[in-house]
């Protein structure tokens, strides 16, 4: 099932800009609230795919027993987290209007 999720203005965006101190306050207000979007976004999509992996078992080709096993040796996740964004995963295609609606609700940091 193929499902869209949509990019939000986020860090990204500042990618080509280098990290500069000094900049007006509202400058800085904008940069943290692009980089706490970023955060959301990065987890939404790693929830959405680790699922992937779990539902399509996809962690045998690459010779793990399970998706947390992969997880927690290639991206240094912790086993709860693993567990965290796997249940996040399962509620994105769930309720795929939680990806175009309150993010928060379905990950937190």
């Amino acid at each position: 099932m193929a499902m869209h999720i949509p990019t939000t203005p986020c860090l990204h965006e500042y990618a080509r800009e280098e990290l500069v101190s000094g900049l007006p306050v509202d400058d800085v207000v904008e940069r943290i609230h692009g980089a706490l979007r970023s955060n959301d976004t990065g987890n939404r999509f790693l929830a959405f795919f680790l699922n992937d992996m779990e539902e399509r078992e996809l962690f045998h080709q690459l010779g793990y027993s399970c998706t947390a096993h992969y997880a927690r040796t290639n991206l240094n996740i912790s086993k709860s987290k693993v567990y965290e964004l796997l249940q996040a995963g399962r509620s994105l295609r769930k309720f795929p209007e939680k990806v175009h609606g309150d993010r928060s609700s379905v990950l937190e940091g």
